[in-house]
């Protein structure tokens, strides 16, 4: 950021298409990007054959419609990413874990939580959707290691969802000595931490093709 911005600088970044920052990001992280789009899709063809049986099953529908919730904020929290959002991006991934989380509980017939989210609507506290699958591990038949890994996965992104010295060092560019950054940004200087970014969502998109597989055979 330079010492003084006028009103055309915040314009400039408002209707910016980013797209210097993500030809940045994919030539230092082509294979990365590949290698994320290979897990996304396999995940969105195992929603596919959910999606196909939905018809008048209103269970299935309500659990569907949170997979392809997390399915599209897995893409949406990946594509801030390479447009220089990283803590944006990060946030989105709350939203994923959370969406993951409630597809699991609605689709089990042996728990009250599909009666409970129809009744209380927005009321429902979604924010405890990972900590309730955490209580019925054993009930939803989730391997216990598996998921632990998961909800270690999510208490990273919420530092992306409040002012921590995370989100803080993100508005620095650690490659220019004294350069605050506004908005979309690629720092050479975090590239290790871009990476493990990047290797964050291809395992969560490789999870997410798990869970969904896993519903679908009644086995999580």
């Amino acid at each position: 950021m330079k010492n003084k911005l006028n009103k055309s600088d915040f314009r400039k970044e408002i209707f910016s298409n980013n797209n210097r920052v993500r030809k940045k990001f994919n030539k230092a992280f082509h294979s990365e990007i590949v290698r994320f789009l290979d897990a996304v899709f396999r995940a969105y063809k195992a929603y596919i054959c959910i999606h196909e049986k939905c018809k008048k099953d209103k269970r299935r529908l309500y659990f569907a419609a949170f997979l392809f919730n997390a399915l599209n904020n897995l893409v949406s929290s990946f594509h801030l990413l390479i447009s220089g959002y990283v803590v944006s991006s990060g946030n989105l991934m709350r939203h994923f874990m959370e969406s993951s989380a409630m597809a699991i509980l609605l689709s089990n017939k042996d728990l009250d939580y599909f009666e409970r989210f129809q009744q209380e609507g927005n009321k429902f506290p979604v924010h405890k959707a990972v900590e309730y699958v955490s209580k019925n591990v054993d009930k939803l038949k989730i391997n216990p290691t598996s998921w632990h890994n998961f909800i270690e996965t999510g208490r990273f992104y919420n530092l992306s969802s409040h002012a921590s010295a995370f989100a803080l060092a993100n508005m620095f560019h650690f490659s220019g000595k004294g350069i605050m950054v506004i908005g979309a940004d690629f720092d050479s200087g975090k590239l290790i931490p871009y990476r493990k970014e990047i290797g964050g969502r291809i395992s969560a998109a490789n999870c997410l093709e798990n869970i969904i597989v896993g519903i679908e055979k009644g086995d999580v």
